[in-house]
């Protein structure tokens, strides 16, 4: 039999979880309001500005998503299901403009004999917004010093999975020339603190046309004429 203690704090938990919760919501939702503000105020749309707002809708879905067990209580369900609903229709919609646009079957990149693909640890304070993480990929040269570059797609997973906050972890996928792959002045293997295997890319060798996908939060993206687009499952 439950203590009147322990169903207080049992109760005050689950109260400060639906507190939470609803701001994240309430969050996101001035956010996406701002985007579709900025959408509605620019007169006649593309249909690459309709992909782009149908890609932050999703990305701020998943982002309250993340954010809990939205399925712990009937009040929380009651509120997450619309947010669900848009999610459904906006993929929907994503998926009709990429059909129209011919970027339905964005293939994989094939490499070159001379080529292979590093996986570069990114952060970006603004996790839960893609724009941000689209700025940064246009502009990955400037952010490549200091960042890790691993070997193996999953040390950079590992790697992303330890850090406390997820949203703002990410991995960027890129194709070099095997020769911009410079050797370790001090021999042997260069490794972060877990040990996972890292490599050290020469200067300039990697920008934006080099990048081919993008890892945030499990979900994988083609990096595509400058744009993420979420990648079919």
């Amino acid at each position: 039999m439950t203590s009147p203690i322990t169903h207080h704090v049992f109760h005050d938990d689950q109260e400060e979880v639906r507190k939470t919760l609803c701001e994240v919501v309430e969050s996101e939702k001035e956010r996406f309001l701002q985007l579709a503000q900025a959408f509605y105020d620019g007169g006649q749309r593309t249909e690459q500005q309709c992909l782009e707002l149908t890609n932050a809708i999703v990305a701020a879905v998943d982002h309250v998503l993340q954010a809990g067990d939205w399925d712990s209580s009937l009040f929380l369900r009651n509120i997450i299901k619309p947010l669900r609903e848009i999610r459904a229709k906006a993929l929907q919609a994503q998926s009709e403009l990429m059909r129209v646009q011919g970027l339905e079957e964005i293939g994989e990149y094939q490499l070159k004999a001379n080529e292979v693909k590093i996986y570069i640890s990114l952060f970006q304070a603004e996790g839960h917004d893609l724009q941000k993480w689209e700025a940064q990929l246009r502009s990955i040269h400037a952010y490549m010093a200091g960042r890790p570059v691993y070997k193996n797609e999953e040390d950079a997973r590992k790697a992303v999975r330890q850090k406390i906050l997820q949203t703002s972890e990410a991995y960027a996928i890129a194709v070099v020339d095997k020769a911009k792959i410079l050797e370790n002045d001090f021999g042997g293997k260069k490794t972060d603190r877990q040990g996972f295997e890292l490599l050290t890319i020469q200067l300039g060798a990697v920008t934006s046309q080099f990048v081919v996908e993008f890892v945030h939060l499990g979900k994988r993206y083609h990096f595509y004429n400058q744009r993420l687009i979420l990648k079919e499952k």
